[in-house]
C-alpha cells in the first residue's frame, strides 16, 4: 500500500488521544487516518467500538469505523489514488483493508451541516451504547441518547403476530421472553407484545417505572395515559409500580435499583420515596446483573461527561446513604 498523504496531524491526533483514551487507535494507525484527515479535513469521525471502549476508559482492538461528510465516489477515488486496498463492506460501504490485515468501514453521510449528517448517521445504529463519534481532527465528541429499541403492545394474539409478520415477509426472531423482534432496515430493534387479554392499564402498571407506563396510541395518534404519570414525567420525577414491586421476583427488584439509579443519573431526576426504597434494597451481584450494570454504565459515559456522573453519584450516595447499587455502580464505574 502507498499512502501519499502522510503528513502527521498532531493537534487532532493528540486532541481524540487525550480525551478519549484512544491511544491504541493512533498508535497503530495514524499513517492511514492521517492521511484520510489530510483530505477530508474535519469531516472526518470515529465512530463504532472504538470511540465506545475509549469513552469508557476500556482497551479495545478491533476494525474500524469511520464517518466521512462526502460522497461514497469522492472516498473510493481518493483510496484508490492515495493506494489503499479498497474493497466493498458486507452493506455496501466503501472498506480499506489496513497493513495487518485489519480493516476500516467507511460510512459516507450528507446534510445540511457536518454535524447533522453524523448524528443521523449514528441517531441509525441499533443500540444506543454505540451513538457516539469523535472528529479525528478537534476530538469532539457527538452523542445521540435514545432508547435502543422500540417497544409494540398489541390486541392481537400471539399467534396474528406471527402470522402477520410471516405474511409480510418480514424476518423477525424471538427475543429473550420469547415475543417476536424486528429489526428495521436502519438497525432498530421492535419489540412486539401481545395483551393477551389484559387491559393497557393493567400491562403499564406491571410495569417497573413510571417513565415506562405510558403510551402511544398509532391508530388514534395520542398519548395514552391510564395510570396518570404524564404529569410526574414531565416533572422528571421517578416513580416505581406498587403493582410491579408486588410481583417482582429478587432479581427484577435488584435489576429496577440499578436501573433506577441509571436513570436518575442519565435524565437528572427527582424520585419518589419508594423509588429510593427500591434503590436501597440489598443486592446480590450475580454475573448476569452484573453484565447489565455494566452495560447501564457504558451508556452513561456516553451520555454523560465523566465529571456530571461523579458528582450525581455522590450526590446519590448522601441522599440514600451507604447501600448496594451505590456501591456496585462505584465499583464498575
Amino acid at each position: 500500500m502507498a499512502v501519499t498523504a502522510r503528513r502527521s496531524i498532531r493537534p487532532g491526533g493528540a486532541s481524540l488521544c487525550h480525551r478519549c483514551g484512544l491511544h491504541t487507535l493512533r498508535q497503530y494507525y495514524s499513517p492511514e487516518l492521517d492521511a484520510f484527515a489530510a483530505r477530508f479535513g474535519e469531516r472526518l469521525w470515529i465512530t463504532g467500538g472504538w470511540v465506545r471502549e475509549g469513552l469508557s476508559d476500556s482497551n479495545y482492538l478491533g476494525d474500524i469505523d469511520c464517518i466521512i461528510v462526502a460522497g461514497a465516489q469522492q472516498i473510493k477515488q481518493f483510496a484508490i489514488a492515495a493506494g489503499f486496498d479498497l474493497r466493498t463492506a458486507p452493506l455496501g460501504a466503501p472498506r480499506v483493508v489496513l497493513c495487518d490485515g485489519n480493516h476500516m468501514d467507511v460510512i459516507p453521510v450528507s446534510g445540511p451541516t457536518a454535524k447533522d449528517a453524523v448524528l443521523q448517521a449514528i441517531s441509525a445504529y441499533n443500540f444506543s451504547i454505540n451513538s457516539a463519534a469523535v472528529n479525528y481532527l478537534t476530538g469532539t465528541v457527538l452523542r445521540t441518547p435514545y432508547w435502543d429499541d422500540i417497544d409494540v403492545i398489541t390486541t392481537a394474539s400471539d399467534d396474528d403476530i406471527v402470522g402477520h409478520l410471516a405474511e409480510a415477509g418480514i424476518p423477525f426472531s424471538p427475543n429473550y421472553f420469547g415475543t417476536p423482534k424486528v429489526i428495521t432496515p436502519n438497525g432498530l430493534k421492535v419489540d412486539i407484545w401481545a395483551l393477551g387479554g389484559h387491559t393497557l392499564e393493567t400491562e403499564l402498571s406491571g410495569y417497573a417505572h413510571n417513565l415506562d407506563a405510558i403510551a402511544w396510541s398509532v391508530r388514534d395518534r395520542r398519548m395514552c395515559d391510564p395510570l396518570g404519570v404524564a404529569d410526574a414525567v414531565a416533572q422528571r420525577h421517578l416513580d416505581i409500580s406498587p403493582a410491579f414491586i408486588g410481583n417482582a421476583t429478587a432479581h427484577d427488584l435488584h435489576y429496577t435499583a440499578l436501573k433506577s439509579i441509571y436513570l436518575t443519573i442519565r435524565h437528572a431526576l427527582t424520585f419518589s420515596d419508594r423509588a429510593a426504597e427500591v434503590m436501597r434494597t440489598p443486592i446480590v451481584p450475580e454475573p448476569f446483573l452484573i453484565k447489565h450494570l455494566i452495560r447501564l454504565l457504558r451508556e452513561l459515559c456516553l451520555c454523560l461527561p465523566p465529571q456530571t456522573i461523579s458528582r450525581a453519584i455522590a450526590a446519590l450516595e448522601n441522599k440514600l446513604g451507604a447501600c448496594d447499587a451505590v456501591r456496585l455502580v462505584h465499583t464498575y464505574s
